[in-house]
């Protein structure tokens, strides 16, 4: 029969292991307050036998520590020690959570005799009995905190041989293999264990680990949420989570976490974490103050001197950061992100030999981190040593084949080392793997550039504008777009560009450029003085961007016919920038204008001096030169010209105009056709081409020149004047008249109205008009008596024009047509006459009716070739 006490234990028994089980179920749950709780009530029972109490302290122990009340957890675990001294077993388990407990409360040295005596009492507990799965397992968890992890692993595998249904062996083995970085096998293993119990924290927290480590950042957030649906005070996973988060670039949602787990206990991870978000969201001063806030509560702690650095850097307090790093290195010299940090502050401050030694620290630390060897290829960049940083490049690469960075970098270094194509296919690497990266559409936009793709280029900077038009390669695009002969999108595209930044000098000068091309000069000039107020003012305009607005303002000065202007701003020019070329060149530029030819030659061999090389320079020389008719030195000017740049159509057509000159008109021709070989749109050996050939007398070609020169100037009078002049000397009357009446049109409409162009009195000399007026009575006495003398009447109207008396001329010429009806010539002189008058409508419709008529002039008319001869002299006087 079972006595009284028997009794009663058998009906207490099913309460304290109940009450046992619901609070290792808790503890597995992370609730170790309520773990607390059940193991209080138990212990109430006064009935629990000595095993049972012995299993209900070491669970409050273990609740108490858990909860950081480590002296009451001392004591329960010291009380236990004296317990059931005879079990083996449970002395080693009571001996491994006091030295658990005592290593929370920094007593190390006893916390590792606890651990050496709990080991050597599971060995000897194993030696009666290997296949005891529980001692294995307790066996595993000594070892792990002695650091010999490799045995500890061992442990918990044989644990799992003998008894494979253990979900905290699964979780012990999974929390190794952590720190073994094996992190899919210690994935697997928290699978396993979780398949056992679903509800187990520890097997939640390792794998939430293992998955970050995987960068698996979904499903780590995943495990993240299931621990805290189990245990939303878990301050292990808010603080898993908020990493995952910041990986996943959820830095408000990870502000958020941080902050909830700073709720729970301010911890130095958490202040760590909290500042890395901060900072990933631009609140760089926030971030300082909680990386100050987590050195308060551990100022040894190296990771958040690193973020602190890190924030201060973002302030750009770069001195302070550089402090902050080399404390973090102080207390920790193997944290290879505190080398690369502190070479981004060097990097930062231009010291790159200093950066490049920081960053080689990085890299001997941790070798297999390919960002590393993305910030050294950068600097030796940045050191024009592109050899070694495409090297390096390549070092990185075979590290990791998919970092954009590396594949930026490759393509930089190419580019540098003029090898376009291959950037070219390293950017186009870098897009497959990033197609949103504006730096990389910008830098593809760079490479086509300068392989000449104009439109590619263009392509490819207006997809980095629409990828992030705050920092878009506005000034690159509207270059291209000028390189394009796109002017007016030019203009757009600046003006973009100064939305976001009106101090940027590039874009100005752009601008200036873009305006210029337009032929919108005062608007040009504007925006050159307006780029040099804002540009000074923001402190922004270097002294080399100045003078160069100041050497186009002085172009613009030319353009807009003040050389006076343009001689006092290059005055200014010489006295600022004295060892420029330039200074002198547009001193000389506005003396030439002034037709002050000896001073601008000096001027000009001034700049030549500063710079022999300038073939703009050696053309003006040669210019200047041809006025002052020393042709020889002008032609060897224009031929230094050439050699220094052969493809120069301008020094061409200046060589040719000096051959032309010396008189040496077939040397003059071939030069102007080179000009044009090398430039078919240049205007000026157009016209000189057909000049010249005039005076070969090969004037069928030189007809045709006129009239490809005409295609190139339109409007220019003077070009089809002498069109003219080139049909006159092809006996062409009739179409030479109508070039003239088209001639003195253009002339016209530049003037402010129409007037005679016929010579006045007071322009002739006093001998020739009396010599004229002479001749005009002899003429009038024949006429008395020969009142129907065509040869009479046509130079008395030839007289009569070349005297300024164009009015009694026409009535001449009105009596000869009515007198000879069917006879063209006196038709032809009376329109000449009338458009030389100014009244051109009237010629115009005369010469509508003469073409009416149908009826042309004979080519060796010699009354018309007497008119239009002397005409056309004064004519291409008159218009310039």
């Amino acid at each position: 029969m079972k006595n009284a006490e028997t009794v009663g234990q058998d009906e207490e028994s099913p309460s304290w292991r109940s009450d046992l089980e619901r609070g290792e179920r808790w503890m597995r749950r992370g609730h170790c307050q309520e773990a607390l709780e059940v193991v209080a009530q138990a212990l109430k029972l006064g009935s629990v036998d000595e095993e049972a109490a012995w299993d209900l302290w070491l669970l409050k122990g273990r609740a108490l520590r858990e909860l950081e009340r480590y002296q009451e957890a001392l004591e329960a675990f010291e009380r236990l020690s004296r317990l059931l001294p005879e079990s083996m077993e449970r002395q080693a388990k009571c001996s491994y959570h006091l030295g658990v407990t005592l290593d929370r409360l920094g007593r190390s040295d006893e916390a590792v005799a606890a651990y050496d005596r709990a080991l050597a009492l599971y060995e000897e507990v194993l030696q009666r009995n290997p296949r005891e799965a529980k001692s294995w397992l307790g066996k595993g968890f000594v070892l792990q905190e002695l650091g010999r992890t490799a045995e500890a692993l061992a442990a918990y595998e044989m644990a799992l041989r003998l008894d494979p249904t253990d979900a905290t062996a699964w979780s012990a083995k999974g929390d190794c293999l952590l720190q073994f970085e094996q992190y899919s096998e210690a994935l697997e293993a928290c699978d396993q264990g979780l398949r056992i119990d679903n509800e187990y924290l520890w097997l939640w927290e390792v794998r939430g680990e293992a998955l970050i480590a995987l960068e698996r950042y979904e499903e780590a957030l995943t495990a993240c949420d299931k621990a805290l649906d189990l245990c939303p005070t878990d301050l292990f996973c808010w603080e898993s989570k908020s990493r995952a988060l910041i990986a996943l670039e959820r830095y408000e949602e990870a502000l958020t976490a941080c902050e909830r787990a700073i709720q729970l206990k301010p911890a130095s991870a958490l202040f760590w974490n909290k500042a890395i978000a901060l900072i990933c969201l631009q609140r760089a001063k926030e971030a300082l103050q909680a990386a100050d806030q987590g050195l308060l509560l551990d100022d040894s702690d190296p990771s958040l001197h690193r973020a602190r650095g890190w924030a201060l850097q973002n302030l750009e307090r770069y001195e302070e950061a550089l402090q902050a790093y080399e404390e973090a290195l102080r207390l920790d010299p193997e944290q290879a992100w505190a080398w690369s940090s502190k070479s981004e502050i060097y990097e930062a401050r231009e010291r790159y030999e200093e950066a490049l030694t920081a960053c080689e620290q990085a890299l001997q630390l941790q070798p297999d981190t390919a960002y590393f060897w993305h910030q050294k290829a950068r600097i030796l960049l940045m050191l024009e040593r592109t050899e070694e940083a495409l090297q390096t490049v390549e070092q990185g690469l075979q590290l990791d084949q998919e970092d954009v960075a590396l594949w930026r970098n490759r393509a930089q270094a190419l580019a540098a080392l003029e090898r376009y194509e291959e950037a070219l296919a390293a950017l186009e690497e870098a897009l497959r793997l990033d197609p949103e990266d504006a730096w990389t559409w910008a830098e593809k936009g760079h490479v086509l550039k300068q392989l000449d793709r104009g439109e590619e280029a263009l392509a490819a900077y207006e997809r980095a504008c629409e990828l992030d038009p705050e920092s878009a390669p506005w000034l690159e695009k509207a270059q291209v777009l000028l390189r394009l002969q796109r002017a007016e999108e030019t203009l757009q595209a600046v003006d973009q560009g100064l939305q976001r930044d009106r101090e940027d000098a590039e874009l100005w000068y752009v601008r200036v450029e873009a305006l210029w091309r337009l032929a919108r000069d005062e608007e040009a000039l504007a925006a050159c003085e307006e780029a040099l107020t804002v540009c000074a003012e923001a402190r922004r305009l270097d002294p080399k961007k100045e003078a160069s607005f100041s050497f186009f303002k002085c172009e613009l000065l030319l353009t807009l016919g003040r050389p006076e202007e343009c001689l006092q701003l290059a005055a200014h020019a010489r006295h600022c920038w004295p060892d420029l070329a330039n200074s002198s060149y547009y001193y000389g530029r506005a003396l030439e204008r002034l037709q002050r030819y000896e001073e601008a030659l000096a001027a000009y061999e001034e700049a030549l001096r500063l710079d022999p090389d300038y073939a703009r320079m050696w053309v003006s020389k040669g210019y200047v030169l041809h006025q002052l008719k020393r042709y020889r030195e002008a032609l060897e000017a224009y031929e230094e010209a050439l050699r220094l740049k052969p493809d120069y159509a301008t020094a061409a057509n200046g060589k040719g105009a000096v051959l032309a000159s010396m008189g040496r008109y077939k040397e003059a021709l071939e030069a102007y056709e080179e000009a044009l070989r090398l430039d078919p749109g240049h205007r000026w050996a157009a016209s000189n081409k057909a000049g010249v050939l005039a005076k070969l007398l090969r004037y069928r070609e030189a007809l045709a020149a006129y009239d490809y020169a005409c295609q190139l100037q339109p409007e220019n009078a003077r070009l089809v004047l002498q069109k003219s002049c080139v049909l006159v000397d092809l006996g062409r009357y009739s179409e030479a008249l109508g070039t003239l009446l088209q001639a003195l049109r253009l002339h016209w409409r530049a003037a402010s109205s129409p007037s005679s162009l016929l010579p006045l009195e007071t322009e002739q000399q006093p001998i020739l008009r009396q010599r004229a007026e002479k001749e005009r009575a002899a003429c009038q006495r024949r006429l008395r008596r020969h009142p129907d003398d065509r040869q009479t009447l046509y130079l008395q109207a030839l007289l009569l024009s070349g005297l300024g008396r164009g009015e009694e001329a026409l009535a001449v010429y009105e009596r000869l047509a009515l007198a000879l009806p069917g006879d063209p010539v006196p038709r032809c002189c009376q329109i000449l006459l009338l458009a030389l008058l100014g009244r051109l409508d009237e010629a115009s419709e005369r010469y509508e009716e003469l073409r009416t008529l149908q009826q042309q002039p004979a080519s060796a008319d010699k009354h018309l070739r007497a008119l239009f001869g002397p005409m056309f002299s004064r004519l291409l006087a008159l218009i310039r």
